[in-house]
């Protein structure tokens, strides 16, 4: 869920840059999210908490900044997802780095948490 939500950060901070087609990084994030739905509800409910307020993806790109830069030892999901965002943004800083690296991240994990064996469960 961390890689998610810090995978829609990305797309927000480099919607300018991004590519007409869909990156393939935000489809298998989406995809694996949709796997642990119970877990995101959990997580939205915490993001609600920290968003309250907020109304545009905008708004709630730099709440998550803002979060990521004063809250160093908090343990909560969403603000480990806005330090993995702004590290992505803000440290690598190149868009092709921050599209390889969620690439590969990504579909590690599709390869992961497909069934091995039941290819028409995988489909």
């Amino acid at each position: 869920m961390v890689w998610h939500i810090a995978t829609i950060l990305c797309e927000i901070e480099f919607a300018e840059n991004l590519r007409c087609d869909r990156e393939v990084a935000a489809d298998e994030s989406k995809y694996c999210a949709y796997v642990r739905e119970c877990i995101f509800r959990e997580i939205v409910e915490e993001a609600n908490e920290y968003l309250k307020g907020c109304k545009t993806m905008e708004t709630k790109s730099s709440r998550l900044k803002w979060l990521a830069g004063r809250r160093r030892d908090e343990k909560s999901v969403i603000v480990t997802c806005a330090k993995l965002a702004k590290q992505l943004i803000q440290e690598i800083q190149e868009l092709d780095r921050v599209r390889k690296i969620l690439g590969d991240f990504w579909t590690e994990m599709v390869l992961f948490v497909a069934p091995s064996d039941d290819v028409t469960a995988h489909v």
